[in-house]
């Protein structure tokens, strides 16, 4: 069962929270990537002032977020993020609704990457809707690309 929870926009004070939930939810994978996962070295303050972001908080306390972008092709979850003490807890799937709520208002579909050792978040993905659309190397990163229709 899924504690009480709020979801609100991120605030420049969110920033930091978001950076630490990304490290330690990211953590385990550098060594099979052999770098830090992207989400890792994201500048959340950036994304806070220029981009969409959504954080879940549980009794107060920060333990998610999503970051939106809006790019010529579309939007994009950029990256979501659960604090791995709290994953399994329904907030990943709380959050990704409210996510959907608001992109609902503004497309159709939307758009994500993930890295491909990422065997996880794939099948949470594709358990939610997602379907793979390419598989590349990029950046030094094999990624999956999925995308997500609203209507």
């Amino acid at each position: 069962m899924i504690a009480p929870f709020d979801i609100r926009r991120a605030l420049a004070g969110d920033a930091q929270q978001m950076h630490d939930i990304a490290a330690e939810a990211y953590h385990p994978y550098i060594a099979e990537i052999g770098q830090p996962p992207a989400p890792m070295l994201a500048n959340f303050a950036a994304h806070i002032a220029e981009d969409i972001c959504f954080i879940i908080l549980e009794q107060g306390r920060a333990c998610g977020y999503a970051v939106i972008l809006e790019k010529p092709d579309g939007y994009w979850l950029e990256n979501i993020a659960i604090h791995p003490d709290q994953q399994g807890n329904g907030f990943g799937n709380a959050l990704l609704q409210a996510v959907e709520v608001f992109l609902s208002q503004h497309t159709h579909r939307y758009q994500l990457y993930t890295n491909i050792v990422m065997r996880e978040n794939i099948s949470w993905y594709q358990r939610r809707g997602f379907t793979q659309t390419k598989q590349v190397m990029e950046e030094g990163f094999h990624r999956l690309y999925f995308e997500k229709m609203l209507r």
